[in-house]
């Protein structure tokens, strides 16, 4: 387990610079290799901590949720770095690779549902590696791909938005599966994701595809609810004594605006594609989008992505400020480029899995 030990100390040390300072500082993507070795070694250190919990499970949870904030930070650099570089041929494809992995991901979805139907730490594993691995290595070239588009090329079909919430929510199903092969591992934890499974039939919300959203306001009613998309060209804060506001400009003329959170703080950055949900406003002649807020919480007791999301959260937030929004991977190097996994990461494990 040397070699496995090796790969996981160099991920939790670049975690921890990564917190300090900057991607661009330090090569934090780990290779194919690396990261078998991380999940060897993880699988085996969660194993271990169980076998010696006769409890709950309380003193081996810990050590599941190191395990998958580790790979998701991993993997979360990874895609990002991906999805910034430079200089890359694109893929001529990729609306088509796109629409595979997407299919792909639900495939994981249903096989992660069904092994914790059956309580079967076996297959959890098994599906961890088809995903960390494999699965990651297809999502890192489809990010590498969206990174030689251009800005308009992006918002042809959302592309890159797609790319970057589906990088994500891969990120967030490996760190669900680490605490799924826990549970599984832990007699009363068993039961109880047994029990969850059941309950959960449906496996996530299929809400209407980012590209269907509006591109404009015109001829739209103030206060109609709606889902719109644009290509962002700078943010902002708004101090004021009741709500305060963070802010949007988009290249469409919209302002998309949240009350009380910082969207520089959650990653949202100029020159990146952004989907909102919301109401139409007008203001001062200005057309405004207000984000609406919607968690994985309020729809983990009826779907089985929202109840891992919301399971895994202490170690990786797919939802972070709960902003029913989603956006392109940062550029790394510019504004904001750190926030969209600082945001993700900066709840307190310790206090979390109490």
């Amino acid at each position: 387990m040397g070699i496995a030990t090796a790969a996981l100390m160099e991920a939790e040390l670049a975690s921890l610079v990564l917190l300090q300072s900057s991607y661009r500082r330090v090569n934090l993507s780990l290779s194919h290799e690396d990261v078998i070795d991380v999940l060897i070694g993880w699988l085996d250190l969660v194993s271990f901590a169980a076998q010696a919990d006769f409890g709950d499970g309380v003193s081996s949870k810990l050590e599941a949720y190191r395990g998958a904030r580790c790979l998701a930070k991993a993997l979360h650099c990874r895609f990002h770095t991906a999805f910034s570089s430079t200089g890359l041929s694109q893929t001529d494809d990729i609306e088509e690779e796109l629409g595979a992995l997407e299919a792909r991901y639900d495939s994981w979805l249903q096989r992660s549902h069904l092994a914790s139907l059956a309580g079967d730490h076996w297959a959890i594993g098994k599906l961890l590696f088809d995903v960390a691995a494999d699965g990651a290595d297809a999502i890192d070239d489809l990010c590498t791909g969206v990174a030689g588009l251009l800005e308009s090329e992006r918002g042809r079909a959302l592309v890159g938005l797609r790319v970057s919430v589906l990088a994500r929510r891969a990120t967030m199903l490996t760190a669900a599966l680490v605490m799924l092969f826990w549970r599984t591992l832990i007699g009363s934890q068993r039961a109880g994701l047994v029990r969850v499974a059941e309950g959960r039939s449906r496996l996530r919300r299929y809400e209407p595809a980012l590209a269907g959203s509006r591109a404009t306001l015109e001829d739209v009613e103030d206060l109609t609810r709606l889902t719109f998309s644009a290509l962002v060209t700078d943010t902002g804060w708004i101090e004021r004594p009741r709500v305060p506001y963070s802010f949007a400009t988009t290249k469409a003329g919209v302002e998309i605006r949240v009350h009380r959170r910082d969207l520089q703080g959650i990653g949202v950055a100029p020159g990146r594609w952004v989907w909102v949900r919301g109401k139409a406003e007008s203001e001062a002649g200005k057309r405004l989008v207000v984000a609406e807020f919607e968690g994985p919480g309020q729809h983990a007791r009826t779907y089985w992505e929202d109840w891992l999301a919301d399971e895994v959260r202490p170690a990786y937030d797919l939802y972070p400020k709960v902003i029913d929004m989603a956006w392109e991977y940062p550029q790394l190097g510019g504004r904001s480029d750190i926030a969209d996994l600082v945001s993700r990461v900066a709840s307190p494990i310790e206090a979390d899995a109490a």
